[in-house]
């Protein structure tokens, strides 16, 4: 028959294997999530495991108590040049060396790394206390970079009998849930806070380039106002170039204009002068009609006097017995031929008459300025 052993009893010698069969009955895992053994960033590569009491529970008939009652620092191995990975702290127990202790677990760096498996088995079993992530390159570990894993009881757990169930599963996926929220809160505030970088140094950057083309835009004036006042400059000089070759192309321009309107002056003078001769010629001309006028009515008067006396001289004639008688004397004869033509003259429109006073009143009679006759009329 197989032994049974019956612990504790009086009489009987115990080992430790029957004392491990006596703590068979928790489950692995840690006492206080809060209390024992955390994980915290030490500086530099180092991390600190602090003080805990832990249970371990390698097989069914076997269980083993840890205490450590110091923290203790552990250094990390370089990271990776060039990718990252995923190192873990574990409580281990090892039964060959009937000992239990704090050791890292290298991950294996790659571009999508995973953490180092654990091992539980009757001769090895690891407690996992904390996972920390390790950027390729880095240097040092910070908080942030260290995931607690003591209430995954896959990896650690809560101790607890082995009969009252306590939900670790339900309580890490609630604060799993939790951590992932926090997580999520930190990256968005991280995205926001990078984003706001982002635009702080556009920003910065805008406003360099602002200041560098406001400084470009400065300089361009100058060089512009140094332009426009040599343009300035220039502009006058061709001004007063234009103004005096434009002067010069005037003066020689209206040098004949002037002697023309000089000329045209002693023409309209000439003219007026002209003009004044020429009222003077008809105030003459108006004189010398009226003077005709004059001579014209005082020589009708004399054609009527003539008339009058051409009458008188022909009554004569006829009551003159001398001038028609045959025989009669000759000067008789010839002033009866005279008075004959004197009338014919009269008749034809060829004789001019002319009275004067100076010896009485006398008929002149003349056909081309030559003197016919005279004759005293009325004594």
């Amino acid at each position: 028959m197989s032994k049974i052993v019956l612990y504790p009893a009086d009489g009987y010698d115990f080992d430790a294997a029957d004392v491990a069969a006596y703590l068979a009955g928790l489950t692995s895992g840690v006492f206080s999530s809060a209390e024992d053994f955390p994980v915290t960033a030490a500086g530099g590569l180092k991390v600190t495991v602090g003080a805990g009491r832990g249970w371990v529970h390698p097989s069914r008939f076997t269980g083993y108590s840890i205490t450590k009652r110091e923290a203790d620092t552990l250094t990390l191995p370089l990271a990776d040049p060039s990718l990252p990975r995923i190192d873990r702290i574990v409580m281990r127990y090892d039964a060959g060396a009937r000992a239990a202790s704090l050791q890292v677990l290298q991950g294996t760096a790659s571009s999508t790394p995973t953490a180092t498996a654990i091992s539980r088995t009757e001769l090895i079993y690891d407690l996992c206390l904390a996972e920390i992530t390790r950027p390729a390159g880095s240097t040092a570990v910070t908080t942030g970079q260290i995931t607690d894993t003591r209430l995954d009881e896959k990896l650690c757990g809560i101790v607890r009998d082995g009969v009252t169930h306590i939900p670790t599963a339900e309580l890490l996926a609630t604060a799993k849930a939790r951590i992932a929220e926090l997580e999520e809160t930190a990256s968005d505030s991280s995205r926001k806070a990078a984003a706001c970088m982002e635009e702080a140094a556009a920003s910065a950057k805008a406003a360099a380039d602002d200041r560098a083309a406001a400084g470009t835009h400065a300089a361009n004036a100058e060089q512009a106002l140094r332009d426009t006042t040599q343009a300035r400059d220039d502009a006058l000089q061709g001004i007063n170039a234009a103004c005096t070759e434009a002067l010069d192309s005037v003066s020689k321009a209206t040098a004949p204009a002037q002697e023309a309107a000089a000329e045209a002056g002693r023409k309209a003078t000439e003219a007026a002068d002209a003009a004044t001769a020429a009222a003077q010629d008809k105030t003459a001309a108006d004189t010398s009609a009226k003077e005709a006028a004059r001579s014209q009515s005082a020589a009708a008067k004399s054609a009527e006097e003539a008339k009058k006396a051409a009458g008188e001289a022909k009554a004569y004639v006829s009551t003159d017995p001398t001038l028609s008688t045959e025989g009669a004397p000759a000067d008789a004869k010839a002033t009866g031929d005279t008075f004959d033509a004197i009338m014919l003259m009269l008749v034809t429109g060829q004789l001019t008459f002319g009275l004067y006073t100076s010896t009485g009143d006398t008929l002149c009679t003349s056909t081309g300025g030559t003197l016919i006759a005279t004759k005293q009329i009325g004594g």
